[in-house]
């Protein structure tokens, strides 16, 4: 008997997070990751040392069957799609967005895809791209501050 288990934003980031997709230092690039920047039209030439969370995002739902999904190589820019969700009624799956730097600065961003059920007022897991681990930016897990959130989108995709 085969179980088929429909694709959603997680299951896709978590399948780029066991194939290992991460930053290649050099000329060399992850044709993972130069594929989300090609998908949200990133101006320049991809490379996989541009910061890429957002463009890896926007390439899961799309993958997930979302319709009128995002197509942002802004992390912020996600914000402006999809359906606002509090934060204790987030569950797996939904798109939190942080602000990242020392302090806000109104512009940068970062963003995953929820992994699990917020448990604690404090930290949100998240499955992201871009995301510094073991030496190198890859597709990781990582739990990051609440107080950093700036919102959580929710996206409905094609079960």
């Amino acid at each position: 008997m085969s179980l088929l288990i429909p694709a959603t934003p997680l299951l896709i980031a978590m399948r780029d997070l066991e194939a290992g997709v991460q930053e290649i230092p050099g000329s060399e690039h992850h044709p993972r990751i130069t594929e989300a920047l090609r998908f949200v039209r990133f101006a320049t030439a991809p490379k996989d040392e541009t910061p890429h969370c957002a463009a890896m995002v926007c390439l899961w739902l799309r993958e997930a069957g979302v319709r009128d999904g995002p197509e942002t190589a802004s992390a912020r820019g996600i914000l402006a799609h999809g359906h606002h969700v509090r934060r204790q009624e987030a569950k797996p799956g939904d798109v939190p967005v942080f602000w990242r730097g020392r302090a806000d600065d109104g512009v940068t961003g970062h963003t995953g895809i929820l992994c699990d059920v917020p448990s604690s007022p404090i930290q949100l897991t998240v499955v992201g791209a871009n995301q510094r681990e073991f030496g190198a930016d890859r597709v990781s897990i990582k739990e990051l501050l609440v107080g950093r959130l700036l919102g959580i989108r929710r996206f409905e995709w094609a079960a």
